[in-house]
């Protein structure tokens, strides 16, 4: 059960015996929450508030660094805080006007500004200048899960004409025999936003399995 992680600060641990809360599994844990609510299971009040009293006070106290995705950390924790409904407007702004962000974070803060209702200002922290950076294990760092995190801001902002050339070459690197657990739960979760966006308008797909090739001609989404 996902709440028995949760420690009493609010944050959620990675490891049953971990003593101290694992960042980027918060905003994971917090994510899958508040998707899981979304779609009609219940979740406990109480779990939620301490996550969203956690994550609202390490977006005010984070100090801006590109260095080893911190920032990534931190675009993520305010997209996730949006997710939730809350508006930590003033900590998004910081991280807009910082001198010099990541791609990837880049990416992530325009998706919490579009989910926020603020489509120009997403558009202008499309138009910055980035860098890219490499994670560690704080932030569970994989390029594949970096590139479907920017797949799934594309298809938020709407620009699905540079969506779908990255989700052809995210289908034709993908394999869910050979990833690891959150690859396979980011790459779905942009491939949804993307078939939500293009609904059944593409019925022309070839899959290829076990040296077979079959062929989709009609398709249809997954109801809720």
């Amino acid at each position: 059960v996902l709440s028995t992680r949760q420690m009493s600060n609010g944050g959620f641990k990675y490891w049953d015996t971990s003593t101290e809360p694992h960042l980027w599994a918060t905003s994971m844990a917090g994510e899958v929450m508040i998707e899981a609510k979304n779609q009609g299971f219940a979740v406990h009040g109480d779990v939620l508030d301490k996550w969203i009293k956690f994550q609202t006070a390490q977006a005010k106290s984070y100090t801006h660094t590109t260095d080893r995705g911190a920032d990534q950390q931190q675009a993520y924790r305010l997209y996730s805080l949006v997710l939730a409904g809350q508006e930590p407007t003033a900590a998004m702004n910081r991280l807009k006007e910082a001198k010099s962000i990541s791609s990837q974070a880049k990416y992530r803060l325009a998706a919490a500004y579009k989910l926020a209702g603020k489509d120009a200002v997403a558009d202008l922290v499309m138009d910055k200048e980035a860098i890219e950076v490499e994670g560690d294990y704080r932030t569970f760092w994989s390029r594949l899960r970096d590139e479907a995190m920017k797949l799934e801001t594309l298809v938020l902002l709407g620009r699905i004409d540079l969506a779908m050339p990255l989700a052809k070459e995210l289908a034709g690197s993908y394999s869910h025999a050979g990833y690891v657990t959150q690859e396979v739960a980011f790459v779905s979760s942009a491939f949804s936003r993307l078939s939500d966006a293009v609904g059944d308008k593409l019925c022309d797909v070839t899959v290829s399995y076990a040296d077979k090739e079959i062929e989709i001609k009609e398709a249809s989404g997954i109801e809720n």
